[in-house]
């Protein structure tokens, strides 16, 4: 057997390896994605629910009313705060998930040129070969049988 076949399971193991990287990767993207939709929605919301507070200020609350929307909004702004780290370690996730799939695509990359070249080296040994039977033949020249 070559030596290109008998690399080939270290290729596709390679190939799945950086296969499995990238989709990890992309997953990590739609986690960052749509923790920042998460958090974008919670600023809006924080943003709203502060005007309604503002404006039914000016029309008047009682202190108890008061307390309730501060209460709220603090609670808005701690889920804020946590949305927000939640985001940072969704970018952490990114880059390591990045650095992770180049250095698997890499790896893929010089095993695949390592076989190449055992295949490359494998056709001209063979063409080597034949050139060589062929000449042996050319020099044996043609065969008469005698009857």
């Amino acid at each position: 057997m070559s030596k290109a076949k008998r690399l080939q399971p270290v290729v596709d193991a390679a190939q799945q390896n950086s296969d499995d990287a990238a989709r990890v990767r992309g997953d990590n993207r739609q986690q960052l994605v749509m923790k920042q939709q998460q958090l974008d929605e919670l600023v809006a919301y924080r943003d709203e629910y502060a005007r309604g507070l503002k404006y039914k200020s000016k029309s008047g609350l009682n202190a108890m009313q008061m307390r309730d929307y501060n209460l709220f909004l603090n609670r808005l702004n701690l889920a804020i705060e946590q949305q927000l780290l939640a985001l940072e370690g969704a970018c952490r996730d990114i880059e390591t998930s990045k650095q992770d799939w180049l250095g698997k695509h890499r790896r893929a990359s010089v095993i695949d040129k390592v076989v190449d070249r055992h295949r490359q080296q494998e056709r001209q040994d063979h063409a080597r070969q034949e050139q060589q039977e062929s000449d042996e033949q050319a020099l044996r020249g043609p065969r008469r049988e005698n009857g």
